[in-house]
This record gives structure tokens, C-alpha cells and sequence, in this order.
């Protein structure tokens, strides 16, 4: 029986997040902002309608909405005193500042359940801690209003869609843009968490002949939970949305199995061959909802159109909950044939491998942009695919 706890860092990235390094100016002042264009804003028969070019003035020379083109969406943008991100002494000084850290501890039992046959029993429990929070001190919660959307009808979609999904906020068009951005530690009442418990069940079995099987299952489930305001899932603090902030996947989602099996064939072959069954991955269905279809809910146009009397701008929402429906789990199968020449000094191993031996299709990659083409496989395992390989060795 073995156990371990222990607190350990996450690391710090290359761009320097973590204490003074990030009080450096260039990384404070607004590096980049958007607009939204509609090229059939002046309507047909106008020269500028379709001619693919933002007939507008894109810089920050004009925060506001004009001609072609939304507001800024950051007014600080362009300017070199203003900076739209700032950095609190709790996250730039004291001990593991704006650090992320993670405490693990695990349980195994290994035991012999006869000669030649082990069982190994592993639990682990691994809670991430030391989240940072970004707070725009120009906006708050009143400055977000709710609407509401209508999920399509069909049937891939949970309880056959048409539901309506409520608890959704867009920020004012008169405080779109204002960005006053600050950075601390996520104290508490707005702590976020993230927690991960896992179960490992592992056999390793030889029998005579120099036959091997070993394998086992693992299973675990990462709960995700943005506490109200802080944001995990949810990003923003002053949003009341919390729409999707809890994150917690079946533990049979998580589950993977896997096998091997080593067998000794005449005249010195060898075959092994090795199995999985993976999870699926993870089903979306992001809609795109137009400014039209959002306004009679929202009673006002989307705060990104600005004072624009015609607004063709557009949220995405993504209709499933994360972590409640996959695709088809990953089933693979791959097979190899060896055999060692030994040749004075040397030993020439020869191997024929066979990738994907079932030549399944499971998909690896899928279109979750909801319409017509919602769920086409994007990439798919890879298929069939024999190889063969020699290694000498001196």
C-alpha cells in the first residue's frame, strides 16, 4: 500500500504571469480590439454593398459605430496613457502570487492474487486553487440586460430542442467598449473550483510460455464550478450570467479501458496486440442568434451594434450543457508481428505493424457549429495502415 500528498505549482508561462512581471507596461495597454462589419449595410444597389471592403474608418480615430462598422470594443485601444489592465498587489505581491497551484493525493493498494497475477487499486484526488479573477471596474452587474433564446426543434438536441434557454446578459451599448480591466486572487464568495477524482483499476498477468496479458480501467470525473462572480467557465465577473458555469461530466465519460496481449508464436515470432476503448469526444451545438431574433426578448438591439439604427450583429450561444453528450466512444485495435534474427554481435529485430486493425471510424473531430452541416466529422481515426520496420542492434 503506497500513498502521497502534496502541494505542487503549476508553473509560470513564458510571458512572465506572476508577480512584478506582470506590472510591465506594454503588456497593460489595450493590444488589440474588434468591430463588427456588415458589408450590406448601405443596401442593394449601393457600390459599397458586397464590394468586401470596411467602408468605415476602422482605427480608434472614431470609437463609435460608423458606416459599415460597430463600435470599438475597446475604447482604450490605440491610446499610450490608458491602459484597459491592471494588476492588484494581492496578485503582484506575497508568498505565490497569482501562482496556480494544485494539492494531489492518491491511495494505491497493489496485491499478488496469485503467482503471476497482480491487481493494483490506485485513487486520485488532485483540487486546483490560486485562480486569478478579472474585474472590469467600468461596468457592473446593472449594466447587463437578460434575454432569452429559442433552441431549434430536432431531435439530436436534449429533450428534442425547442426549449427556451433564459439567464443570458448582453452589456448596454452605452458602456460597450469601456474597458477598465483588473486583475486579483479570486478571494472568497467568488472563488472558483476545480476539482478532479480519479479510480485506476490495473491487472498484469504471465502465464507459461511467456504469455502476457496487462490492462485495466480508469475512470474519473473534473467537476468545474464558477462561484458566483468569479469565472472558470463564465469568465466575466460583473456579468450575472451564469449560464454553463457548472461543468460536471459523467464518470462514465471519463472512463478508458485498456489492454495488451503478448504471444509467443514457433520459430521465435512474437504478436502483440494492443486495445483501447476511449471516451467520445465532447458534443456542441453553438447557434449563431441574430440581433433580430435576440431583440424582442432583450427589448433593445445587441449592446455591440451601438447607436446604429439598422444592427446585423449576431451572439453565439451553445445550446447543449458541456460535459452531458459525446459522440460514439473510440474503439482501436493495432497489432504487431516480430521477430529477432540474431546475427553474430548483432540482433535484427523485423516487425510488421497494423495500425487500426477493425478499420473503425470513430471520430476524432466534428463541426459543432449548429445548421446543415451540425455533426459532420471533421477528422476520423486514421485508417487501416501496415508498416513495416527493421532494427538492428550492436
Amino acid at each position: 500500500m503506497k500513498a502521497s500528498f502534496g502541494r505542487y505549482s503549476t508553473g509560470t508561462s513564458s510571458k512572465g504571469n506572476n508577480g512584478y512581471a506582470l506590472i510591465q507596461p506594454i503588456q497593460r495597454v489595450a493590444m488589440q480590439a474588434n468591430r463588427t462589419w456588415n458589408d450590406s449595410f448601405f443596401g442593394p444597389g449601393d457600390p459599397r454593398t458586397g464590394n468586401l471592403k470596411p467602408d468605415c474608418v476602422l482605427g480608434p480615430s472614431n470609437l463609435a459605430a460608423n458606416g459599415e462598422c460597430g463600435p470599438l470594443s475597446d475604447r482604450n485601444f490605440g491610446g499610450t496613457s490608458a491602459t484597459s489592465l491592471n494588476y492588484g498587489d494581492d496578485a503582484l505581491k506575497g508568498f505565490n502570487s497569482a501562482q496556480p497551484f494544485y494539492w494531489q493525493g492518491s491511495v494505491s493498494v497493489d496485491h499478488e492474487i496469485r503467482p503471476g497475477t497482480s491487481l493494483t487499486v490506485n485513487y486520485n484526488r488532485t483540487v486546483y486553487g490560486n485562480f486569478t479573477v478579472t474585474d472590469n471596474l467600468a461596468v457592473t452587474p446593472a449594466d447587463y440586460d437578460q434575454f432569452c433564446i429559442t433552441a431549434p426543434v430536432d431531435a439530436r438536441l436534449p429533450g428534442g430542442g425547442g426549449n427556451q434557454i433564459c439567464g443570458l446578459y448582453d452589456i448596454k451599448p452605452g458602456k460597450f467598449g469601456q474597458v477598465n480591466n483588473l486583475v486579483s486572487m479570486a478571494g472568497p464568495g467568488r472563488q472558483p473550483s476545480t476539482v478532479f477524482n480519479g479510480v485506476d483499476l490495473l491487472t498484469r498477468m504471465r502465464f507459461a510460455g511467456g504469455v502476457q496479458v496487462q490492462g485495466g480501467v480508469s475512470t474519473g470525473q473534473s467537476v468545474t464550478d464558477s462561484a458566483t462572480p468569479a469565472p472558470a467557465t463564465c469568465f466575466v465577473v460583473d456579468s450575472p450570467q451564469t449560464y454553463q458555469c457548472h461543468v460536471s461530466p459523467t464518470w462514465a465519460s471519463g472512463t478508458r479501458l485498456k489492454f495488451m496481449v503478448l504471444y509467443p508464436l514457433p520459430w521465435s515470432f512474437r504478436a502483440s496486440t494492443i486495445y483501447q476503448n476511449l471516451p467520445g469526444i465532447t458534443r456542441q451545438a453553438t447557434r449563431s442568434y441574430s440581433n433580430a431574433e435576440i431583440a424582442p426578448s432583450l427589448g433593445r438591439n445587441l449592446g455591440s451594434c451601438g447607436a446604429a439604427a439598422t444592427c446585423n450583429n449576431s451572439v453565439s450561444v451553445n445550446l447543449i450543457q458541456p460535459g452531458t453528450a459525446f459522440e460514439p466512444r473510440i474503439n482501436q485495435m493495432d497489432f504487431r508481428l516480430s521477430r529477432i534474427f540474431p546475427m553474430g554481435r548483432y540482433r535484427v529485430e523485423a516487425n510488421l505493424d497494423v495500425f487500426n486493425l477493425l478499420n473503425t471510424s470513430s471520430v476524432i473531430d466534428a463541426n459543432f457549429t449548429y445548421g446543415a452541416k451540425w455533426l459532420n466529422p471533421v477528422q476520423i481515426l486514421a485508417a487501416r495502415m501496415a508498416k513495416v520496420s527493421v532494427q538492428i542492434r550492436f
